[in-house]
């Protein structure tokens, strides 16, 4: 059992070399046999087959790539003197750390941009 999680963990976690290196040759592959109109030729399965691995690859790594975009999306919201100036006021303070609130501005938001569009509508009586 822990051979098989071990393939299968190499398998979706390829090195280095094969993430950069498949779905580029993939890519330039697919490229050339819609261009060529191949498509039902020999050569455009396995080429389509290594594309479905890039994209299992992708997939597989989206979870590790979202963690790096959210402990960058956190230091650069630190830093930034936008963030710091907007969380200085009150209404803003609450904005950014309570979620029902930002729920409920959203809520509001939607409502008026609606009542808006049903306005326009009714006015150009579309």
């Amino acid at each position: 059992m822990k051979k098989a999680k071990m393939i299968l963990d190499r398998f979706f976690h390829p090195p280095k070399w094969a993430i950069y290196t498949v779905p580029t040759t993939s890519f330039v592959a697919l490229i050339f046999v819609f261009a060529s109109h191949r498509e039902e030729s020999a050569v455009a399965y396995p080429i389509f087959l290594m594309s479905a691995y890039s994209l299992v690859i992708l997939i597989a790594a989206l979870p590790v790539l979202a963690g790096r975009f959210t402990q960058l999306k956190a230091s650069l919201w630190e830093r930034s003197r936008l963030i710091r100036k907007v969380s200085s006021t009150t209404f803003g303070n609450r904005y950014l750390n309570d979620q029902m609130f930002r729920n409920s501005i959203s809520i509001y938001q939607g409502m008026s941009i609606n009542f808006l569009y049903m306005l326009f509508r009714f006015v150009t009586a579309a």
